[in-house]
């Protein structure tokens, strides 16, 4: 996506996060090299005018103990894919730097952790790449996906700020 097709999602409500622009997974560089990688994305996205800097999804869902502190030193909260199938978690007890990611690439799969998050007041993180890409679903699909949340009850579509704020606020 261009600059521009980025900001027109943002003003849409989506919100525009750091993702590792490394094809090695996070646990298998030095900590001096993402460190480097880190700060130039998250420059990149503050100069960019892009407001969920302050969060990042992992390569590979790949990453360590080093890796993590060097995480936290750019960022609030991260996300990683488990599998291709569902994965919730609570909205308050969560690691904030190691949440479960949805891979967005099956209908059915997103569905039921939509369903599952209503039913058990939990939260599902959905990831998609571009809808030509083999782990996203294709756009009618996704289209199908947002009439099954919009009509799912319990269910509030938020985005990174906002769960961290209700993390950081938790009662």
């Amino acid at each position: 996506m261009s600059i521009k097709e980025l900001h027109e999602r943002q003003n849409a409500g989506d919100e525009v996060v750091a993702h590792g622009s490394t094809n090695e997974p996070f646990a298998e560089i030095s900590t001096s090299q993402l460190d480097t990688l880190l700060k130039r994305n998250k420059k990149w996205l503050l100069d960019n005018g892009f407001e969920g800097a302050d969060f990042i999804v992992y390569p590979g869902n790949n990453f360590d103990k080093g890796a993590l502190k060097v995480i936290s030193k750019y960022h609030y909260m991260g996300g990683m894919n488990q599998s291709g199938n569902v994965n919730t978690t609570g909205v308050y007890g969560f690691d904030p730097l190691v949440l479960p990611r949805t891979i967005g690439h099956d209908i059915d799969i997103c569905k039921r952790a939509v369903n599952l998050a209503a039913d058990h007041r939990q939260c599902t993180i959905l990831n998609f790449h571009h809808f030509n890409s083999k782990n996203t679903m294709d756009i009618s699909d996704y289209e199908e996906l947002l009439a099954h949340i919009d009509q799912t009850n319990g269910i509030e579509a938020i985005g990174f700020t906002d769960l961290w704020e209700m993390r950081r606020t938790q009662p």
